[in-house]
């Protein structure tokens, strides 16, 4: 019986313990699930949300995963990032562009416009908010999409 009682202290002790006990390393863990894509990573500064993530653990180590994230979803935003992102979709998707479009200046005064406006809106990260900069960028390049000549 002392046995069982034993084990059974040890496993509420260590289900105790464990949320205190920060990962072993979590800045290379939120620096890997940034630059791995996780969640919409592509807007972040990868280095930046690493170190802020760990520090929030670090400030708190019970702390879930998902608030975290939920804290840090309009910090370290990257210009760079997004633009580069926003045009490799657009070009992933040139059969949506009306017919004689040059793609690749389209795709870039997109992801420009996109960038620019994103950086603009208040909670940029919310999908409603990235709607209105992808509206934006369209009406600013639609006039200037230049025509392929036959």
């Amino acid at each position: 019986m002392i046995k069982g009682s034993l084990l059974v202290f040890l496993s509420f002790l260590c289900v105790l313990l464990v949320p205190f006990m920060a990962k072993a390393d979590d800045y290379a863990y939120a620096l890997k699930y940034c630059e791995n894509g996780g969640a919409n990573t592509y807007v972040y500064d990868c280095e930046c949300f690493a170190q802020k993530f760990s520090a929030l653990r670090a400030q708190d180590p019970l702390l879930p995963e998902s608030h975290i994230f939920l804290k840090l979803r309009d910090e370290c935003l990257s210009a760079p990032n997004i633009r580069a992102h926003t045009e490799k979709g657009c070009l992933g998707n040139v059969y949506l562009l009306p017919a004689g479009v040059e793609p690749h200046a389209y795709c870039t005064c997109y992801a420009e416009h996109f960038a620019e406006k994103f950086f603009e809106l208040k909670n940029p990260t919310i999908m409603q908010n990235q709607s209105k900069a992808a509206g934006y960028a369209k009406a600013k390049c639609r006039p200037a999409m230049p025509r392929k000549t036959k």
